[in-house]
């Protein structure tokens, strides 16, 4: 955050609102990557940390929605119109400036690069919030998992993939 230096003013209200003023204006937009491995809470965190003032985008989530009650593997023929929904939900995210929250597992290190790399170009700060939890407690909330319950480990590349194509549209848009 940048602050003017300002000289004292007669009135210490209208001090008050040019810092406020300054302080809004070059606050950047926040992106949340919620990572860790299978099964250590993730989607929990997530939801009760970041369900108020940022998008959550998660294909999962989507995936479930799209299938209506129904089982479907994991993407199945859901998958043009996940990607079609996340696509345009990480667009406007964007193009509104807002904060928002993803969910990977970390291991790749290439793609979590691509997606920092990204959120460095649209001058976000990034928060990276690794989370992890006993391999045993793990495991079996892995094999408890109910068929609503997507592991980031299948989608994580569709995030990546989702950010990378509105980051680009957007940069190339706002040059």
């Amino acid at each position: 955050m940048r602050m003017k230096k300002m000289k004292s003013s007669s009135s210490q209200s209208e001090s008050i609102e040019e810092v406020k003023e300054s302080t809004i204006d070059n606050k950047k937009p926040e992106f949340v990557i919620v990572m860790g491995a299978v099964s250590v809470g993730k989607t929990v965190f997530r939801k009760e940390k970041y369900s108020n003032g940022y998008t959550n985008i998660d294909a999962g989530e989507i995936f479930i929605q799209l299938s209506e009650g129904k089982y479907y593997d994991f993407p199945s023929h859901l998958e043009d119109k996940m990607n079609q929904i996340g696509l345009n939900k990480m667009r406007e995210s964007l193009n509104n400036r807002d904060n928002i929250v993803i969910e990977i597992i970390g291991a790749n290190y290439k793609l979590l690069k691509k997606i920092t790399d990204f959120v460095v170009k649209l001058n976000y700060s990034t928060k990276i919030n690794f989370l992890e939890c006993d391999k045993d407690i793990a495991w079996q909330r892995n094999i408890n998992r109910d068929d609503d319950n997507i592991s980031a480990y299948f989608y994580e590349k569709y995030h990546a993939s989702w950010l990378q194509q509105a980051a680009i549209e957007y940069l190339n848009k706002n040059e």
